[in-house]
This record gives structure tokens, C-alpha cells and sequence, in this order.
């Protein structure tokens, strides 16, 4: 909705500077093109506040997906920018600099309501080409930065982890009063909070979105199973390595200490699917994330918990042992 309106606002300007004059339909762009992002900002701002989450919360959202996307960008691909890239990166920002110069000059004029034609026209035209300048380089300049970095996640994060977020956050704390909905979990590193903090992301959606993604909850549920298993015989089998003493660092019990490090291994990465499902969760709420890209994560935690159930069901024999170990 809010990129529609961002479409249709250059028509709607118009019309009102064919209708009410030129001033006015500089005033409805500029009023529009200030008001119409930060408005989207501050819903998203309410909604994340309704959940209970913090701008603190943001920022190892932000540094999470951002690591994850350069890992997958970077790898065996190239790291600096080419010339290409930089050469239309230093003409939109020159081109952006001239529309905005030639924009503020046009408004100064309108506003002192100078009767110089041939300026205003001058500046008109100005403006015009600076900006679809500005707008084609910087196209391109994105679409090669694309290649090797997340430029979204880069954006938004610089919008939200700054002033312009905190100030934003602020607002809508003050907007709502200090109330919440529910109280969200954060930072614990434990399957249960991860798992239940995401539900309630996930309840808090659109139903469209949750109708597309409706598959989530249960990928939860069944992720924070495996954790729950993998903590309790990765316990077990350290109990056992502590009740045997220092015959434990021994050969023979060599396949169930690397028994005990895989099923480690393996409950890190569930926790880490939990915790990349939380975070890109938090992502689509800020509206700086994709379904698309959260079901991308989704079939890697899937993977995970395929990689587990083969993992438990592997470990019939080290129960055994266990047991043989334990017994008086």
C-alpha cells in the first residue's frame, strides 16, 4: 500500500498544481514524500512496540541478516566494486545533489513569488534531467551493489538503528501510552523463549502473510522438540563422561565423547534456526524483509531438523552404551 501511494503521489501533485497552482503542488510532493515513509515508519514502529520489542531488538536483527547475506553474496564472488559501478555511483549522487539544488531553487522562487519565466523554466528543466539522471545511474549502481551486498538490509538498518528509528520508536512508545500486548523474549538463548517469541511474531502478521507462511508454526513446535531432546542426552551423555571419572578421556570411550560434541554441534544449529526464524520475523514486521526470503531460512531449518531426527535415530547404540556405562 504505502509504495503505491509512493507511485501515485507524482500524479496527485500534479493535479494539484494544475488545480491550486504551482505551490501547492510542490508543497503536496514534498509534504507526501516526507510524510508517506515516515508514517509507514512509525506503524511499523507501533506494531513492533505492541509486541513488546525494544529498538534495542533491532540491532542484532539487522547484524545477523546482514553477516548471512554477505557470507551467501560473497562466496566465491567478488568483494570490492567494479568500475561500473562506481563511475554510477559518483553520477547519481552528483546528479541528486544538481535536482536537489535546482528543486530548492524552484521553491525559493515560487515562494517569493518572483515573475522570472525564463529562470523557473531553466530551473524546471534542470531539475527534470537531473533527476531521471539520478534516478537511471542510481538504479544501476544498485543492481551491480546487489551482486556483493545486501543493499536492503543496509538501508533499513541505517534508517532504523539511527536517529531517525530511535526518534521514531520513541514516538510510538509515547503514542501507545507504555502498553503492551504481550511482553516479548528476547536475547535468551534458550529454544522455549526463541520459539515462543517467535509465535508470537508469527500471530501478529496479516492473515495473507500467515496463510502464506502457515507451515511456520509447526517447523517451531518441531524445532523446539529436537532442541529439548538434543539438551537432554547431550546432559545424559555428559553426566556419564563426569560419572566415569578420568577413564573418560580414555580410547574407549572415545565414540561417546564425539557423540556428546555432535549432538553439541547439532542443538547450536537448532537454536541458531530458531533465533534466524525470530529475527527474520522481527525483519518483516519493520517491513525490511521478504515472505520470500524468510521461506529461503525456513528450508534450512527444515534441513536442520531432518539433519536431527537422522542424528537421534543414529544414537540407539550410544544409548546402549550409556546404559552399560551407568549401570552398578
Amino acid at each position: 500500500g504505502t509504495l503505491i501511494a509512493g507511485f501515485l503521489l507524482t500524479p496527485f501533485a500534479t493535479l494539484v498544481s494544475a488545480y491550486f497552482g504551482l505551490v501547492a503542488g510542490w508543497s503536496t510532493l514534498v509534504l507526501g514524500a516526507t510524510l508517506l515513509p515516515y508514517g509507514y515508519l512509525l506503524a511499523s514502529a507501533r506494531r513492533l512496540r505492541l509486541l513488546g520489542f525494544a529498538h534495542d531488538d533491532l540491532a542484532p536483527a539487522y547484524k545477523a541478516e546482514i553477516e548471512f547475506a554477505r557470507e551467501e553474496l560473497t562466496l566465491g564472488h567478488r568483494v570490492q566494486p567494479t568500475i561500473t559501478e562506481r563511475i554510477l555511483g559518483f553520477v547519481a549522487m552528483g546528479s541528486g545533489a544538481v535536482a536537489g539544488l535546482a528543486v530548492t531553487g524552484l521553491i525559493t522562487l515560487l515562494l517569493r513569488g518572483s515573475d522570472a519565466g525564463s529562470l523557473l523554466n531553466i530551473l524546471a528543466m534542470t531539475f527534470v534531467f537531473s533527476f531521471s539522471a539520478a534516478t537511471f545511474t542510481a538504479i544501476g549502481y544498485l543492481a551491480l551493489a546487489q551482486q556483493r551486498m545486501d543493499i536492503e538490509s543496509v538501508f533499513w538498518s541505517k534508517i532504523w538503528l539511527g536517529r531517525v528509528g530511535r526518534g521514531i520508536f520513541a514516538l510510538a512508545g509515547r503514542l501507545l501510552g507504555g502498553k503492551t500486548r504481550v511482553s516479548a523474549m528476547t536475547h535468551r538463548a534458550t529454544e522455549l523463549s526463541l520459539g515462543m517469541a517467535a509465535e508470537q511474531l508469527f500471530e501478529s502478521l496479516p492473515k495473507e502473510t500467515r496463510d502464506d507462511l502457515r507451515e511456520l508454526p509447526a517447523l517451531l513446535r518441531r524445532l523446539q522438540d529436537d532442541a529439548q531432546s538434543l539438551r537432554k542426552r547431550y546432559d545424559g551423555l555428559q553426566e556419564a563422561l563426569a560419572d566415569i571419572g578420568d577413564a573418560a578421556a580414555s580410547a574407549a570411550y572415545a565414540d561417546l565423547r564425539a557423540a556428546r560434541d555432535a549432538i553439541h554441534t547439532k542443538l547450536g544449529e537448532t537454536v541458531g534456526a530458531l533465533e534466524t526464524i525470530r529475527l527474520d520475523l522481527l525483519r518483516l514486521h519493520a517491513g525490511s524483509a521478504t515472505v520470500a526470503g524468510l521461506t529461503s531460512h525456513l528450508g534450512l531449518a527444515e534441513e536442520v531438523s531432518k539433519e536431527v531426527g537422522r542424528l537421534i535415530a543414529a544414537h540407539g547404540e550410544v544409548e546402549q552404551i550409556l546404559a552399560r556405562t551407568t549401570r552398578p
